[in-house]
């Protein structure tokens, strides 16, 4: 489904922390943190960082409805959802909290370096 490198790191997190904790930033509808589980069924929490607001980013627009259908979807354990920007969410996670960060929200250098 995916491309190989794409998931790669997950197998290295999943040995390394079985139990650990997880974050993807940028979720449009769930699809990679779906396939990311499935390789990890062991992993504590995974975080899934989003905005979900109409923002254009010139890669698509999330919707209200997009973040209704996500939260539906992702309502259970491991999944914990987090509406908020993701630089936001960063600055307040600094104490090493996650084993295994997916960065896939905006794609512009700069904003990947702050994030």
């Amino acid at each position: 489904m995916y491309a190989e490198f794409r998931g790669d790191s997950i197998y290295v997190a999943k040995s390394l922390f079985p139990k650990g904790n997880a974050a993807e930033i940028g979720i449009l509808e769930g699809e990679f943190s779906e396939y990311a589980v499935g390789i990890w069924p062991t992993v504590s929490q995974y975080r899934m960082i989003d905005r979900w607001q109409n923002i254009e980013t010139g890669y698509y627009q999330h919707t209200e409805e997009r973040f209704q259908r996500v939260s539906e979807k992702f309502s259970a354990s491991p999944y914990d959802l987090v509406r908020n920007d993701s630089l936001l969410e960063a600055a307040a996670t600094v104490d090493g909290h996650y084993h295994w960060v997916y960065l896939d929200d905006e794609h512009s250098f700069t904003h990947v370096t702050k994030e």
